[in-house]
């Protein structure tokens, strides 16, 4: 019974759009401490920095892109990834957390050439939760690289824990177009309409 009932109230919190608390680790999540530093960028005049290996953003432009390395702070991905990703479904979990009241987080995934999820908007707890956005990644053409794109709304600062992307890990909903991020609002996940690289 005691399984049914944490089953309905994590069901519960879904269905009000409420962050769920981290789930397993997925086989490929990646501590921030973990990223190679020549991997992620940051645009000038974001603030960012790391502390206690978790990753904090803030002072990001209210119109930055979410296109390329994005203009927050991105995690360029292997070769090998990106290879993976073109022309399949990608989902991206982001273990994400802020101490300021009303802080929101920005999570896209950009593929430098043939589209971008745009920035997929999450308000955060003050204790680390998943977000998860899905995106539909058309088939690469040069391969320019695949990023993944995290930013701050406002005054507030958002702590990345860390990150995982899976290929083919999200189903896409009906009538979804190639390059269209995937979305429920009621399991966690968000979306907007596909952006163009």
């Amino acid at each position: 019974m005691r399984t049914s009932l944490a089953a309905l109230a994590v069901l519960a919190l879904a269905a009000c759009g409420q962050a769920q608390a981290p789930a397993p680790t997925p086989v490929n999540y990646v501590a921030w401490a973990d990223v190679p530093t020549e991997a992620i960028w940051s645009k000038p005049g974001v603030s960012y920095a790391v502390a206690d290996g978790v990753a904090v953003v803030s002072n990001v432009a209210e119109d930055a892109e979410s296109t390329g390395w994005t203009g927050g702070v991105s995690v360029r991905l292997s070769p090998a990834q990106e290879a993976a990703a073109s022309g399949h479904t990608v989902k991206v979990t982001v273990r994400a957390f802020s101490p300021d009241p009303g802080a929101i987080l920005g999570v896209a995934y950009s593929t430098a050439e043939v589209g971008n999820s745009g920035w997929q908007q999450f308000p955060l707890t003050t204790a680390p939760a998943d977000y998860v956005i899905g995106f539909d990644v058309r088939p690469m053409r040069q391969g320019n690289g695949d990023f993944v794109g995290f930013r701050s709304y406002g005054p507030s600062r958002v702590h990345i824990v860390g990150y995982a992307v899976e290929v083919g890990a999200v189903a896409p909903l009906p009538g979804a177009a190639t390059g269209a991020p995937q979305s429920a609002a009621a399991t966690g996940t968000a979306a907007a309409s596909p952006k163009q690289d």
